[in-house]
């Protein structure tokens, strides 16, 4: 029995893609919020001069990280792992 079957290796680059892409979503909800009480924030500014505006815009640069770069590759080899083995396994159960 080999230790890295498709099975293993589509599950293992699975995996590696969710750990590159895992400050992705923190990084969505963190600028949803900003925007949101941006808007409040700068509603709160026409009232009192002593406020100064908030800054609405998304910081985009974040996602120029080369992590980034690497997400869809392991998914697209990971894909490719697991519909082959779903084929073997579906060829083999014709077989027998």
């Amino acid at each position: 029995m080999k230790i890295f079957n498709k099975k293993t290796l589509s599950k293992i680059f699975a995996l590696t893609a969710l750990v590159l892409g895992a400050p992705l979503p923190l990084w969505a909800i963190t600028n949803i919020f900003r925007v949101i009480f941006g808007f409040a924030m700068n509603d709160m500014s026409k009232n009192y001069e002593w406020y100064t505006p908030f800054d609405l815009s998304i910081d985009f640069t974040f996602l120029n990280h080369p992590q980034f770069y690497f997400i869809f590759p392991f998914l697209m080899i990971a894909t490719a792992l697991h519909l082959m083995n779903k084929r073997e396994e579906r060829t083999k159960g014709e077989l027998l």
